[in-house]
């Protein structure tokens, strides 16, 4: 089973999926941890995690290599829980980038049809479930995050997975509700 959180930043999706592959239920899909390390793939890149001092053509470099990344990571498991979706990645770059043009239609078609393919259940943590907890590498504008927000709700209308919304802040009570719904 494969198994992706999604959801804009600082919702809870590493939290949960750490605490999703703690559970003793779990065992029984035997799921990897499927982490891109963003921050550090920025950083090797000479790039902000959180865009600031980025040209459109830097902040393009910055996706296609994270996209990259994460499907090097994720070909190789069977069963994963991840705390990021192509969905996720496709909503940023439509509003870290905001241009209708050709290469926006290709990586985000292609996001979907990797969301599509790839995962069984997608568990979206929408934006306010927990409150926003600002690090210095993530984009604290709020209109940027109610923006990403938005858009991984209608991608997920796009994509051929089950999905399950959680709006409970409470750590157990959200596995309870995952591990229920994975009929684990």
């Amino acid at each position: 089973m494969k198994i992706a959180l999604t959801g804009p930043s600082s919702t809870g999706k590493t939290t949960l999926m750490n605490d999703l592959l703690d559970c003793s239920s779990m065992s029984q899909i035997d799921a990897s941890c499927a982490r891109v390390d963003i921050r550090s793939l920025l950083r090797n890149l000479g790039l902000r995690a959180d865009g600031k001092g980025c040209n459109k053509e830097q902040m393009r470099k910055m996706q296609w290599a994270i996209l990259e990344e994460k499907q090097r990571v994720e070909k190789t498991l069977d069963s994963l829980v991840t705390d990021r979706s192509y969905l996720d990645l496709a909503a940023h770059w439509l509003h870290r980038d905001g241009t209708d043009d050709e290469e926006t239609k290709v990586y985000v078609n292609q996001c979907v049809e990797l969301a599509s393919a790839n995962y069984d259940w997608h568990i979206y943590l929408p934006l306010g479930r927990i409150p926003f907890v600002p690090d210095g590498e993530r984009p604290e504008d709020m209109g940027f995050q109610l923006a990403v927000n938005t858009s991984i709700e209608q991608l997920l209308g796009r994509c051929d997975s089950n999905v399950l919304v959680l709006r409970e802040s409470d750590r157990r009570a959200s596995i309870k509700e995952i591990l229920l719904n994975l009929g684990l």
